[in-house]
């Protein structure tokens, strides 16, 4: 009959519990000019990098409140890359640019709309993330910067105060590649913004509802590397 080796036995649970709870890891992600996995360094986009979004053609941006929806036919963002990615490493950046503009609410009642804890140096610009990586798709995600947490300030009185008040939150978006202009890069928002502040304030949360595209660079996928 055929010994059993406890000892052996022994050592080899411990060896399938550590890969049990050993941490998966970590993924790639980097901006590519084409959609193809792994990207390769002839593909991806440096540090440095200027990407630009915009709604399409004959869209509108609506933040739904339960006081009223303010729809606005000018939004957009730039973003600057600060890292090129890699193995184990998001691409980083800093939201360098903002546009929201030509806002109203029901009855043409015009709102003045500006971005939440933005300013002009870049300690005071949001901070952006691309990650997951996969296929051409992946997810931006936009924080805080040194002033606060992303979101936007809405100021709705032209006709008595209707709304006046600061939302802001942390939002990530998913994001699917593509080449513009025939079929772009697309980044969906469905924002839920929190109103933090402001001397009328819904008392719920408020949507943020919005598509973008990405028409700089014209070719943009999010891969792995």
């Amino acid at each position: 009959m055929k010994r059993i080796n406890a000892s052996g036995l022994a050592l080899c649970a411990v060896s399938a519990a550590i890969l049990a709870y050993a941490p998966a890891p970590a993924s790639a992600t980097v901006l590519c000019s084409k959609q193809v996995t792994p990207c390769g360094a002839a593909n991806t986009y440096p540090a440095g990098t200027q990407v630009n979004t915009w709604m399409p053609t004959m869209t509108t941006a609506v933040l739904e409140t339960t006081l009223a929806n303010v729809t606005c036919l000018k939004w957009g963002i730039g973003i600057k890359t600060t890292s090129a990615g890699g193995l184990g490493i998001s691409v980083a950046g800093r939201v360098n640019g903002v546009t929201v503009a030509e806002c109203t609410i029901p009855n043409n009642q015009t709102c003045n709309v500006k971005a939440a804890n933005f300013g002009a140096t870049e300690p005071e610009w949001w901070g952006a993330t691309f990650e997951k990586g996969s296929k051409g798709n992946g997810e931006l995600t936009i924080g805080p910067s040194s002033l606060g947490a992303f979101g936007l300030s809405v100021a709705c009185n032209e006709r008595g105060e209707t709304i006046s008040c600061v939302f802001t939150n942390g939002s990530t978006f998913p994001v699917t590649g593509g080449v513009y202009p025939g079929s772009p890069a697309k980044i969906a928002g469905g924002v839920k913004l929190k109103p933090v502040s402001g001397s009328k304030c819904p008392g719920t949360e408020a949507t943020w509802k919005f598509n973008w595209e990405v028409w700089e660079p014209p070719n943009f996928y999010l891969e792995a590397n």
